[in-house]
């Protein structure tokens, strides 16, 4: 890059660097480009030419403008004809089991997208919040135009169906998940919904053991198919909200009540969480609910062993006489071992249930929305994915493990926060339901103990929560104890404190929506599709339904499954309507 500035000198230098750029900028595009030339760079050929290049691309200083934009176009094709195949991967590694080698690529990915993410979070006016530039930067523009989105999409795919290959590794190394919000907000909204589809496959064969791993979050890529789906939904559910307000509105409100006005890149952020919530929500909510009947599991078995262990060591008197051997005999040697980190399963706790409790506040149609200038009441759609996530099972869990853990309030605030607010609402919305959750447990308490609801009403008195907050927990928990009894219960009333919305939430438009605006095709029809075959999702053939024509589906498996799966019945009665 050349800059401006006097002097022989930095004439001269400026001479070396254009040089420099040529040379360099020449052999990346050579490379991209002939997968002939390519394959004569065996070993570490590759990853040697491609460090030199990240070196150069990261000492040019910001705003990187220039020949760097260019340059760092050709280097994101140099990296993606290396990853085109395995085979073309493979060229890169003396042997497939190098793992140095695979980790130095990985690791390279991570720098470019590192330099290419620099200018696409810019402050506020007051300097004390983050938000996406409207516009793609200059520095990102080449990831995009490079095919940056649609490389993250291969890897994933290919590692989802080889979690031992060396493209889960290189996405160990990568650390893409910094750059998600950036990339989706910017990028082709065809590569950004066909990576939104990929996640949401990655998470449905997801198991809950997962969630209890001791391993935070953001560094669970690598670990196992689960943990890549989990690896790329976490950020983009936290970083979403870490942002805040300033993220997006940059004109005024169009009318009194109304949704903001948004940015190019906000508003086309706020359609991809459109098709990402309604497909992530029910299946992180199904993992953490899972993932906490485990821990749940577990516990019982630690408390067990420690009343087993007691009484063996004498605590249950000589009154027992020859029994107390008996219990001797009967206690295990060593304690049960622990289902897993419970650090980590209240991390995805808590983000599952933020982002529920959105929903909650949009479901009963008191907030306006995005549809709300058309004169649409899109509020049966959140309604639908609260019921798709079983949010009272959801909450009941999350109620429960306080109640057992008892994890600190002070590094936990906002889950108990989270937890007291959701169970308030749930109970003075939607009374009937909730009393049918209970029911469907023998006992009712079961799932929801009165004296669990009043435990947390001590730990929310000493955060200090508001007077109403506590007011409603305590009634819930006579409700509780009425139902137990069989009794009426009094009813919470429905003008208890709201949360507030977060800047994106108004601006989600139902799924079939948001696909339209984004101009892309049908996804599978099969809510239970798994399949990752194909480099990505935006290049698979969809098979219309034969008889009613509004089902589609990616293979045969999927339209046989959705068929048993009730689409029959639908199917028989779309076409007697017509």
């Amino acid at each position: 890059m050349v800059h401006g500035g006097g002097g022989g000198g930095g004439s001269g230098a400026g001479s070396r660097q254009t040089g420099a750029d040529a040379l360099a900028g020449s052999s990346a595009a050579g490379l991209a480009r002939s997968p002939r030339l390519m394959a004569g760079f065996h070993g570490h050929g590759v990853l040697i030419l491609l460090g030199c290049l990240l070196d150069y691309l990261r000492a040019c200083p910001l705003p990187r403008q220039g020949p760097w934009p260019g340059f760092a176009e050709e280097t994101w094709r140099l990296v993606a004809a290396a990853l085109s195949s395995r085979a073309a991967l493979l060229v890169l590694l003396p042997t497939p089991e190098d793992r140095a080698a695979v980790g130095s690529f990985g690791r390279h990915l991570r720098d470019l997208l590192a330099a290419c993410v620099e200018e696409a979070w810019v402050r506020d006016e007051e300097g004390s919040d983050w938000h996406l530039a409207p516009t793609p930067p200059s520095s990102l523009s080449p990831a995009l135009a490079g095919g940056a989105l649609p490389l993250l999409e291969r890897l994933l795919r290919r590692a989802g169906e080889d979690p031992a290959g060396p493209e889960a590794s290189i996405l160990h190394h990568a650390s893409y998940q910094e750059a998600l919000l950036p990339l989706l907000a910017h990028g082709k909204p065809l590569q950004a919904g066909a990576l939104v589809a990929t996640v949401t496959k990655l998470l449905r064969r997801t198991e809950p053991r997962e969630l209890l791993r001791r391993t935070e979050p953001l560094a669970m890529m690598g670990e196992g198919v689960g943990a890549m789906g989990l690896c790329m939904a976490y950020p983009v559910l936290t970083r979403v909200v870490d942002c805040g307000e300033a993220a997006l509105p940059d004109t005024a409100s169009p009318s009194p009540g109304a949704p903001h006005a948004a940015s190019p890149a906000a508003g086309r952020l706020a359609l991809v969480l459109s098709l990402a919530l309604p497909e992530w929500l029910p299946e992180l909510s199904r993992l953490v609910r899972q993932a906490a009947a485990m821990d749940e599991a577990a516990w019982a078995e630690e408390q067990a062993w420690a009343r087993r262990t007691a009484a063996a060591s004498g605590g249950g008197g000589s009154s027992r006489g020859g029994g107390g051997r008996a219990e001797v005999a009967e206690a295990p040697a060593v304690p049960p071992v622990p289902a897993g980190d419970l650090g980590t399963l209240l991390k995805w706790m808590v983000a599952v249930l933020y982002h529920l409790a959105q929903a909650m506040v949009l479901a009963d149609g008191s907030v306006p929305s995005a549809c709300s200038d058309m004169g649409e009441d899109d509020s049966w759609w959140w309604g639908q994915i609260l019921e798709a996530s079983d949010v009272f099972a959801l909450v009941g869990a999350a109620l429960r493990l306080l109640d057992r853990r008892r994890p600190c309030p002070q590094a936990r605030y906002l889950l108990y926060h989270l937890v007291s607010y959701m169970a308030i609402r749930l109970f003075a919305l939607w009374p009937e339901c909730a009393y049918e959750a209970l029911c469907a447990h023998d006992p009712p308490s079961a799932c929801w103990r009165p004296e669990a609801v009043r435990a947390l009403g001590a730990v929310m008195r000493g955060l200090g929560a508001r007077p109403r907050t506590l007011e409603g927990l305590e009634v819930m928990a006579e409700c509780l104890e009425a139902w137990a009894a069989g009794e009426e219960a009094e009813e919470l009333p429905e003008d208890l404190p709201q949360a507030g919305t977060t800047w994106w939430a108004p601006l989600l438009v139902p799924p079939a929506e948001a696909r339209r605006r984004l101009g892309l095709p049908p996804a599978c029809s099969s809510p239970a599709c798994a399949s990752l075959a194909g480099d990505s999702e935006a290049g698979l053939r969809r098979q219309q339904c034969g008889r009613c024509g509004r089902a589609s589906y990616c293979c045969r498996e999927c339209q046989v499954a959705h068929w048993k799966a009730g689409h029959k019945e639908a199917c028989g009665k779309a076409a007697a309507d017509e």
